[in-house]
Parts: structure tokens; sequence; C-alpha cells
């Protein structure tokens, strides 16, 4: 294999990377609508320990999806926040 292709291969696996971590973060966010659903379809049932346990669960569901989910966000947008920068930094 020569550097060439070994650079190609490498760009690729960083694509794919990517793209993996793209769709966790849509997973996530899926996730994270489905728990605030029953969430809240859970504290509008009636008061007995399954219901808790539905609020706990889902409610836990939920901050971590979306912990995970603004995580992901953070670094998907950390490199188009700091081009920019540079870029901004150059026209003047």
């Amino acid at each position: 294999m020569t550097s060439k292709q070994a650079r190609g291969t490498g760009v690729a696996t960083q694509l794919q990377g990517v793209a993996r971590v793209r769709r966790n973060f849509w997973l996530l966010v899926a996730a994270a609508v489905i728990a605030v659903g029953m969430l809240s379809q859970a504290l509008r049932g009636p008061n007995n320990p399954g219901s808790a346990a539905i609020v706990a669960v889902s409610g836990l569901a939920a901050i971590v999806s979306l912990a995970l989910a603004g995580r992901i966000l953070t670094v998907l947008t950390a490199h188009r926040r700091r081009s920019t920068g540079r870029q901004r930094i150059r026209r003047r």
C-alpha cells in the first residue's frame, strides 16, 4: 500500500466515524423524545408504584440521552466554530 492509498483510507475511515457519531446523535435525540413522551404519559396517569417507576426510569433516560446528545453536538460543532473564527481573523 502506498502512502497515497493509506491517506485515502484514513480519510474514508474518519468520514465513516463522523457518520456513525451523527447517527448516534440522532438515535439519542429520538430516545430522548420517546422518554419524554413516556414521562408525560406517566405523570398524567394515576398515582401508584408502577407510575412512579415509569416516571423515574423515563426521567433518567431522558436526562442521560439529552446529556450525551449535547456532548456529541458540542464536539461536532466545535470544529465549525474554530474554523469560522479563523476565517474571520484572516479577513481582517
